[in-house]
């Protein structure tokens, strides 16, 4: 735990719109969409179970929504980041 009480978590973004959050051996998978509704809403239409957007992160600034996976449990996690945001912050400084 760090001192403000918050579970340690790393990300590792192998592209600049997909990302692996690992918090305490849990590991998720998440993408970066341009508007957050619209893909909630895309994801629903076509079935997926997803949680209503939330936020913004304390970890990364975003606001959020989850895809579920029914069977496994398993989860994607959808991020719109804002241009203030910790991850929009680390992609932006990329060189290329």
């Amino acid at each position: 735990m760090t001192d403000a009480g918050l579970k340690p978590c790393a990300t590792i973004q192998p592209s600049q719109i997909i990302f692996i959050l690992t918090r305490c051996g849990q590991q998720c998978d998440g993408v970066e969409v341009p508007d957050i509704k619209a893909a909630v809403a895309t994801f629903r239409q076509r079935g997926a179970t997803v949680s209503e957007p939330n936020g913004p992160s304390a970890f990364t600034g975003g606001i959020l929504a989850n895809v579920t996976d029914p069977i496994s449990g398993g989860r994607i996690e959808l991020s719109e980041q804002p241009p203030d945001g910790k991850l929009r912050k680390a992609t932006d400084s990329w060189k290329y």
